[in-house]
């Protein structure tokens, strides 16, 4: 699967001060799975190094293809704020990861 970057997914990582290679961890990761109702993307969340203490992050993406995903964004996330998603509807469980 190959991973393609937006051009606002590219100012995060440097507003942010993140690596590129953070975002390919996320993806390799995939330990939660999930599909944004509200802005239909898809959305996969993972435990990774983020300054200096694990934390899960969240990317958002869209699937191009078969065998394509473009990144949209990518930034820290609380168990509480993915609660929120799921109980408000906004967000579904994805069953199929990536």
């Amino acid at each position: 699967m190959s991973l393609t970057y937006t051009e606002h997914l590219k100012t995060r990582l440097r507003q942010r001060g993140l690596p590129l290679k953070l975002v390919k961890k996320v993806f390799d990761k995939n330990e939660e799975s999930y599909f944004d109702n509200l802005r239909h993307h898809y959305i996969v969340v993972s435990s990774v190094l983020y300054k200096g203490r694990c934390r899960k992050v969240l990317a958002a993406y869209d699937k191009i293809g078969t065998d394509s995903i473009e990144v949209i964004t990518i930034h820290p996330i609380t168990d509480e704020q993915i609660k929120q998603g799921l109980n408000s509807g906004r967000w579904s469980y994805e069953k199929n990861k990536n």
